[in-house]
Formats: C-alpha cells, structure tokens, sequence
C-alpha cells in the first residue's frame, strides 16, 4: 500500500486546543478530518501523493481564504490566529504561518498545477458538504483569478 508522504500529523498543542474550544467542531476540522480518507480514494491516490507540505497547507488555506472572502494580509493574520486555521493546516499553535507575500505567488503556481487544482476541489467540496446545511455559499475555486 501506498502511504501518503505529504500530509502531516496535527501538532499535540493544536489538536487539544482545538478539540477543547470546537467540542462540536467546525467546517475546517471537519474538512482536516475527513481530508486523508478522501485522498485514499484510489481515483485521487496517484494525482496527490506528490504534493509537498507547504503546497498542500497552501491549498487548504486558499481554500478557507476564498470561503471567507479574505485579501491576503488578512488571511496571513488568520493563519496566525486562528486556532481551526491552524488545526487545519496541522500547524503548531507558536507557528507564525506565512508572510501575506506567499498566498499571491503560490496562486500563480496554482493555476499551472492540475493536481493541486484537484486538491482544492476535494476540500472545497468537503466544506461545501459540511456547511450546505447551514446556508454556506459555495465559491468556485476559479473565483480567486477574479481578484
């Protein structure tokens, strides 16, 4: 069997913290949760294996950035101090998250990577499941070359 390399566990601190603060959870741990059986779906197995850790977190917050309509800055600000943010990403609470520099560079990757697009699909779609219930707008991944 195949494992897949790129995708982290959750840091100790983060996962207590969040698991004491969202006893209910929340559309991003949610999404954490659920995001390794999803890869391990043979038909997504071969496109993601390859993605590196920063890549990976940098699509899930993409993800979480477009749901919540966030310029960059704001959405380096929320990487930096939201605990779900964090648990999602499988970041450290001390971990200082990424300059608001990185989100536009990494979009223009983004754009040229078919496996990455596929990813963000996944998640995007994992959220859209958890949230439709509770009147969330599903945002097209493409809604981000709009900007």
């Amino acid at each position: 069997m195949i494992k897949i390399q790129f995708f982290e566990m959750i840091p100790e601190d983060t996962l207590h913290v969040a698991r004491s603060v969202f006893h209910d959870g929340n559309a991003y741990i949610h999404m954490r949760d659920k995001l390794p059986s999803v890869l391990m779906k043979q038909d997504s197995l071969d496109r993601y294996v390859w993605i590196s850790a920063t890549d990976w977190r940098l699509v899930i917050i993409n993800a979480m950035q477009q749901i919540e309509r966030l310029t960059d800055p704001q959405t380096a600000n929320a990487i930096r101090g939201r605990i779900d943010w964090k648990y999602a990403c499988g970041l450290s609470l001390a971990d200082p998250g990424f300059p608001a520099t990185t989100f536009q560079q990494f979009r223009v990757r983004l754009k040229n990577s078919p496996e990455m697009l596929g990813l963000l699909n996944l998640i995007m779609d994992e959220i859209k499941e958890y949230e439709e219930t509770n009147g969330f707008i599903y945002t097209s991944p493409y809604d981000l070359y709009i900007r």
